[in-house]
């Protein structure tokens, strides 16, 4: 059966309304995303093609009531907007990254030396971080993903995502803490 356009639309619209309304800057791509997710899957795939074919009367196994597709659906597009925010944190603020802290010389003398010191300090509190976690850490900022780590580096994903998360939850608590001991030395 072909599917009906007109509910493949109202679907869009409202997956796209969800992902909008959850932070998505691209709630259309989140959107389709989610469908094509769900298309694939050896469950929820044929209640949806179902669905998209004949309507929810149609979806009639035991398990998939057309609130469990909908439920579904828009769980599915609640994790693609959240893969999306940490795509997008990835890319905001790599790792030691000189030219994102802004050391390129466009800046003027002040701002050059406040973000050079930050970027020192950033590079010493990483040298003092376990070896593992520093790699995972470096290897991360570069967008390689848990995959490529866990390769790279001969570990498992979840070791990999656990010294990300453990790396850089510490190495923000080191960077705010030497960061308060220099303003606290430089206001004695």
């Amino acid at each position: 059966m072909v599917p009906d356009q007109r509910r493949y639309a109202e679907l869009v619209q409202r997956l796209t309304a969800w992902a909008a309304y959850r932070g998505s800057r691209a709630a259309t791509d989140a959107a389709h995303e989610a469908l094509l997710r769900t298309l694939k899957h050896p469950g929820a795939g044929p209640a949806l093609r179902s669905y998209l074919d004949d309507g929810l009367s149609a979806v009639a196994s035991e398990e998939w009531k057309p609130s469990n597709v909908y439920a579904w659906l828009y769980r599915v597009v609640e994790n693609v907007v959240s893969e999306q925010r940490r795509s997008a944190a990835r890319h905001e603020v790599p790792v030691a990254d000189e030219q994102a802290l802004g050391l390129d010389g466009s800046d003027d003398p002040l701002t050059l030396t406040i973000k050079a010191d930050a970027a020192d300090r950033l590079r010493s509190v990483l040298a003092t971080l376990d070896p593992n976690v520093r790699q995972a850490l470096t290897m991360w900022s570069q967008d390689r993903t848990y995959a490529e780590i866990a390769a790279t580096l001969g570990r498992k994903q979840n070791t990999i995502a656990t010294w990300i998360h453990r790396g850089w939850k510490e190495l923000s608590r080191r960077f705010h803490a030497e960061r308060a001991a220099s303003l606290e030395d430089a206001g004695q």
